[in-house]
């Protein structure tokens, strides 16, 4: 999607008015969304927030609608809609056929989160435009704000962060230090202090290495959790 839409030079983004309750629930099937409060008991007549279906549904309904528009007049993920052109003109009448098709279709837009007429403008997460695609600033603000980890959870976390970004990081894999541990693998812990090993029969030693470093712990072989790192 990010490609098709970067290099155009004019863009409108549209986005969908309480999207999820603009599509009606079969009344064969609202009586399994009931719900019971103060005030008695209650069905949606309405897709609301929270039904395990509701995103792939509504995906489906905006895709069905859009159709014919897609590919060369506009992209849809969600409720949110971006027309593209080469030209002023061009991308005007596009943005007139997808208003047509919102009309005819009754979908409701929310004037206040739309932009017109636009040379760039963010869509999931980067930045499009006729120069191709870009980062969101604000989310690189984000992720240097961020503090230093100081345990294997919030590595992941921080790496999670920084590899939304991996296409823009020459060699993103090459340059990560902290390996990736799998929900397989024993759990790590980081604590300030090294206990001491008890001896045993049989020690165990468990050794990891990587380009840029390497590590070991040792435990008895009866214990399934390491004693010192």
């Amino acid at each position: 999607m990010l490609e098709k839409l970067a290099g155009k030079s004019h863009y409108y983004f549209l986005d969908g008015f309480s999207g999820y309750m603009q599509i009606h629930i079969a009344p064969e099937d609202q009586h399994k969304t009931t719900f019971t409060c103060p005030f008695g008991t209650f069905a949606y007549t309405r897709m609301p927030f929270g039904l395990c279906n509701a995103p792939s549904t509504f995906q489906c309904c905006m895709t069905s609608i859009f159709s014919d528009l897609l590919q060369d007049s506009m992209e849809v993920f969600m409720d949110d809609f971006t027309v593209y052109a080469n030209s002023f003109e061009a991308c005007l009448s596009n943005l007139s056929k997808v208003l047509k098709r919102c009309i005819d279709t009754n979908l409701v837009l929310n004037f206040e989160k739309c932009h017109y007429m636009v040379t760039e403008g963010i869509m999931l997460g980067h930045l499009v435009s006729n120069r191709g695609i870009e980062v969101d600033k604000s989310k690189i603000d984000t992720i240097t704000s961020l503090p230093n980890p100081t345990s294997m959870r919030e590595v992941r976390s921080f790496l999670g962060h920084a590899g939304f970004y991996r296409r823009f990081i020459k060699d993103f894999s090459k340059l990560n230090p902290v390996p990736r541990p799998s929900e397989a693998e024993e759990p790590t812990h980081i604590r300030p202090y090294l206990a001491s090993t008890e001896l045993g029969p049989t020690i165990r030693i468990d050794v990891r290495s990587i380009q840029f470093g390497i590590g070991s712990c040792s435990r008895p072989e009866s214990r399934s959790r390491p004693t010192s790192a």
